[in-house]
């Protein structure tokens, strides 16, 4: 099969594209990492495309609207919120959207009401290497404390945990209270 010809050296379809967008990281017309990932999977991979993949990757880093080593800039950070009022009811708290990939931050607690200890934890669900089985990885906490605030990886996993579209995280309480108001902190990195 024949490659496409090369595009004319005095037109670059990045600057066509991005022309009237600003360098800033945020506002109207500015770069979004959803701009950038949908021209970016426009390009072939080829000689010809070298040229424009290069001038993507310096727009990438002025505008700091894509990532290489770090969380994304703009309105990225942000702390979701679901509110159990059923014992050993698992609700979602974060699914990520196709492309996106998060950095969790801490999960904190507040009980409301409650009778005894409840055990509040938090699932991660993540496709098996193997047959693609959603496998959970738990961690997981038990307080008794209807004002105590309780940071879920308190002894948990000393490592970043990144969710992508294919992983969601769960949150549970079980035992005996009128709610649980979860709040966990996630930076997007793509």
């Amino acid at each position: 099969m024949p490659l496409p010809d090369a595009p004319p050296t005095d037109q670059s379809r990045v600057y066509r594209e991005f022309a009237s967008k600003t360098a800033l990281p945020t506002g109207a017309g500015s770069i979004t990492p959803d701009l950038l990932d949908s021209f970016k999977n426009s390009l072939f991979l080829d000689e010809f495309a070298e040229d424009e993949l290069r001038r993507l990757l310096l727009i990438q880093l002025v505008s700091g609207a894509g990532s290489i080593s770090g969380p994304l800039a703009g309105p990225n950070a942000r702390t979701y919120y679901v509110s159990a009022t059923g014992s050993g009811t698992k609700y979602k708290i974060l699914e990520p959207s196709p492309g996106e990939v998060w950095l969790l931050g801490p999960l904190s607690f507040q009980l409301g009401s409650p009778t005894g200890s409840v055990t509040v934890e938090q699932w991660l669900y993540a496709p098996d290497q193997v047959d693609g089985t959603a496998r959970r990885v738990l961690v997981g906490n038990s307080s008794s404390s209807s004002s105590s605030y309780a940071t879920i990886y308190e002894g948990g996993p000393n490592t970043p945990i990144y969710v992508d579209e294919n992983s969601y995280v769960s949150v549970e309480a079980t035992g005996t209270f009128t709610s649980v108001n979860f709040y966990m902190y996630a930076i997007r990195v793509r």
